[in-house]
């Protein structure tokens, strides 16, 4: 009876999942999902302010998706590439001035070291250990040597057992690789070096828990 129940609770949850992942593919609800379960994309505009990503001359933003972020960014300065070519299409109807490519992270379409930042917020748990060590490998490619800084924000599991609505939303989210901050900071150090990441720590947008980690391209 036990082992009924779960699999029935199992398969429900499998249907929301779904039922949720159809309503994200569509652009305009995924703006209002995020920007509702992220309290206005607050965590995320705030590690923008605290590292000063803002004044770079050239930002990369990978998986941007519709453009959450690129208004906190000058228009000349800023690049958006997302997979989703419905995303990129509601991105440049609705930023315009931004530029915007239907990209994949991990094949991006420009020359080495053509970027002084890059952004990867909320991509690599959507990935598996091998796709995301590509995309960083891509991310660190085109970062400028020398100066350019990475800039990521990652969901982790829910770190509050009382934040059930938070714990509801890792489940349901579309990613299947949610990890402990450990996952992604050891991936970032692989790639970029043990000594190139600046700093990491928590941040909390809305309902969900993330791990936010900076690096730097060290190479001459």
């Amino acid at each position: 009876m036990a082992l009924m129940l779960g699999s029935q609770r199992m398969t429900t949850l499998r249907l929301v999942r779904r039922g949720v992942h159809a309503l994200a593919d569509e652009p305009r609800i995924w703006d209002f999902l995020r920007f509702i379960l992220s309290a206005g994309h607050r965590g995320e505009k705030e590690v923008l302010r605290r590292e000063g990503i803002a004044e770079a001359a050239s930002i990369l933003d990978i998986g941007c998706g519709t453009g959450t972020m690129a208004r906190s960014f000058r228009p000349e300065c800023y690049v958006g590439v997302d997979p989703n070519a419905r995303y990129i299409s509601r991105a440049r109807a609705t930023k315009s001035g931004y530029r915007f490519e239907v990209a994949d992270g991990q094949s991006l379409p420009f020359a080495d070291g053509s970027f002084d930042a890059v952004l990867i917020f909320g991509v690599l748990h959507h990935l598996d250990d091998a796709s995301a060590r590509s995309l960083l490998h891509e991310s660190h490619r085109v970062l400028a040597p020398g100066k350019g800084v990475m800039v990521m924000c990652e969901a982790v599991p829910t770190r509050s057992r009382w934040n059930l609505i938070g714990r509801l939303q890792s489940r349901l989210d579309e990613g299947d690789f949610i990890g402990p901050p450990e996952r992604y900071l050891e991936m970032v150090s692989e790639v970029y070096g043990q000594r190139a990441v600046v700093r990491h720590y928590p941040v909390s947008s809305g309902v969900g828990d993330g791990e936010v980690i900076v690096a730097q391209n060290q190479a001459a």
